[in-house]
């Protein structure tokens, strides 16, 4: 199997939904009741201040209208089980809920809050029934929290909904709701000793699920088909002929077309944990000289987002297109693939992914003598050892050849530099910039913990106490491993650094949720939220003496008294198994298709596996192994 671009299947909690077009009905609850007295205004449950019955798909703030309005919110203690009972008027297909989010207070960004559920069920009963319930949930769900207001603090965007398809209708009138657990206390949840929820309303169909597209819930071509539509073309399953997923469909086409899958309601896909939309795809030999271009649409048939695959279709050989997650992505409502030839391309599935990250730098001091420093990632990046460096030593191996580099204190104005750096020419994101994700990471071995000592990193290196996060290096302060963000917000966990010992530091920061992580070893030792800008210098610096952090004492600033071996910086915020791997001297960027044994590398190990189970079939019925 060919492929151009390798990645790993992402697996949710939960999924975000929309429902058919034209079929569904919005069911408002005509009356809700609980068995705790820990409730505001219930009644804004199904029906919060402000709220506009003509449009139930999604809520506004700030000048729109609210779910729930000042002292509307529907609070519930965090420690109680949650028992709510809705009202449905009468006995009716249930096939959906919908979750809203709460917001409380006016003008204060932090009364601004997210859906605070976390697991819930979901019972059933028919008029005939009444409201006592009995037997197992129909529906298990996990709720996803996070605040209203966006990264700048300003309360404009869309209050999230979540949609919940329960997989099939129910009949009935009455619904229960069962929460077991909240999102009090965690990181991003506001609203002191207790917890809330927005609005919550159910739907007459069950939802389709839009992403992700893996087509594996299809029976056969025909329930295809009423899903996805064609221009100049027509779908059918495919279940032979497939890249990751066990089925596949098949996009014929007889001229330039589209194929297209679309709903009436968008869905908030800004809480994902990928931040690219991908779509496998191959082409024949039909149409090897065309082009295939992937567009998310919004509920008008606007386009999101798109991607071109820029080379053309190969034949049989399986490539990716990916679009960025933007903040548009809250209004997602169509997916379409268009090719501009006839012929037939195969869509393996569309999912979420996270970027791929690629190396910026990587000094790994092996050279073990002079005052230059390669950069063996391939850009370029090279350093410059300050005149009269004589700090060579061995490197963390102590392998032939393994080599470090030593700042011993004695000349504090020891330093390692690259300035004046340009990443718009090769194919890295720029990591000098705000809204950028980055990781840094570095072997560590400290000789003393005295005083204040600059460790670096990337930008001008130096403390400026002025509110501007324009920096991103690290000091050891007394043995406590501090990040310096610039201006006089540091992050210090207390976690002394071993004096004697190597020791792997890692920091990451992801530009989709800026957080700031600091790995100590494999262990994540603390989390800030940052919000920074460009940096002052587009340099990278390690060592030398200057102001480092907020003190009134300049007497604690010395030089740098340890070692550092194979610094490197990448693109994009590297994930917990992947500091693992490094941590073993090597991180898995890009796993090979046929890695079977997981250890980032194609060799006689996973021959010998892929050997022992040659032809052997697993397919029931067994006919369809010859």
């Amino acid at each position: 199997m060919n492929s151009k671009k390798i990645i790993a299947t992402i697996v949710f909690t939960f999924i975000m939904a929309m429902t058919l077009p034209l079929t569904a009905e919005v069911i408002q609850p005509v009356n809700v009741t609980h068995d705790a007295s820990a409730y505001f205004p219930i009644d804004n449950l199904i029906n919060g201040a402000n709220f506009s019955t003509t449009d139930p798909t999604m809520h506004q703030i700030g000048d729109g209208s609210w779910v729930t309005d000042g002292a509307g919110a529907n609070y519930f203690a965090n420690a109680a089980t949650i028992h709510l009972v809705f009202d449905l008027g009468e006995d009716t297909e249930v096939g959906t809920a919908f979750i809203w989010a709460y917001t409380h207070g006016t003008g204060v960004v932090d009364t601004y809050q997210g859906n605070t559920m976390k697991d819930f069920s979901l019972r059933f009963n028919t008029e005939a029934e009444g409201t006592t319930f009995s037997g197992e949930a129909q529906f298990i769900g996990i709720a996803d929290h996070g605040p209203v207001c966006d990264s700048t603090g300003d309360p404009e965007t869309e209050i999230p909904r979540q949609v919940f398809s329960l997989g099939r209708t129910f009949t009935a009138r009455y619904v229960e709701m069962t929460i077991t657990s909240t999102y009090y206390g965690q990181p991003g949840a506001r609203g002191g000793d207790r917890c809330g929820a927005g609005e919550i309303w159910f739907d007459t169909e069950s939802t389709v699920i839009l992403l992700p597209e893996t087509f594996e819930m299809y029976d056969d071509s025909a329930m295809l088909e009423e899903f996805w539509t064609g221009t100049n073309a027509t779908v059918t399953l495919n279940t032979s002929d497939v890249y990751e997923m066990d089925q596949a469909m098949d996009a014929t086409f007889t001229a330039a077309g589209s194929v297209k899958k679309t709903t009436t309601l968008p869905a908030n896909y800004t809480a994902i944990e990928g931040k690219l939309l991908s779509c496998w795809f191959k082409g024949n030999v039909a149409n090897e000289a065309g082009d295939v271009t992937f567009t998310v649409l919004d509920p008008n048939g606007i386009v999101i987002n798109s991607a071109t695959a820029t080379d053309g279709l190969q034949a049989e050989e399986w490539m990716e297109i990916s679009v960025e997650v933007t903040s548009a992505f809250t209004n997602v409502a169509g997916l379409e693939l268009s090719s501009s030839t006839a012929g037939t391309i195969t869509i393996d599935k569309i999912d979420f992914r996270t970027p791929d990250a690629k190396m910026v730098v990587c000094w790994n001091f092996d050279e073990g003598t002079g005052m230059a420093v390669a950069d063996t990632s391939g850009n370029g990046i090279n350093g410059t050892l300050s005149a009269g460096f004589d700090g060579w030593t061995v490197g963390r191996t102590e392998a032939p050849g393994d080599n470090a580099i030593n700042f011993d204190a004695e000349d504090p104005n020891d330093i390692l530099t690259a300035e004046g750096i340009d990443l718009s020419s090769l194919p890295v994101g720029d990591i000098f910039k705000g809204d950028s994700s980055w990781s840094m990471s570095l072997w560590y071995k400290s000789n003393d913990n005295n005083g204040i000592q600059m460790i670096g990193g990337i930008g001008r290196c130096e403390f400026v106490q002025d509110g501007v996060q324009d920096e991103r290096y690290l000091d050891n302060w007394g043995g406590n491993l501090e990040f310096q963000p610039g201006g006089n917000s540091g992050f210090w966990p207390t976690n002394t650094l071993p004096v004697g010992q190597w020791a792997l530091i890692t920091m990451t920061y992801d530009k989709w949720d800026k957080i700031i992580k600091m790995y100590i070893g494999t262990d994540l030792i603390g989390s800030r939220a940052y919000t920074f800008v460009d940096t002052t210098e587009n340099s990278i610096k390690l060592g030398g003496k200057g102001k480092v952090a907020w003190t009134d004492d300049t007497n604690q600033q010395v030089g740098l008294n340890a070692s550092i071996d194979d610094f490197k910086i990448f693109d994009q915020a590297l994930t917990t198994e992947q500091i693992i791997d490094m941590s073993a001297s090597w991180v898995c960027i890009n796993k090979p298709l046929t890695d079977v044994t997981d250890d980032c590398i194609v060799d006689l190990n996973d021959f010998a596996l892929l050997a022992s189970e040659w032809m052997e079939c697993g397919r029931y019925p067994t006919s369809f192994c010859n």
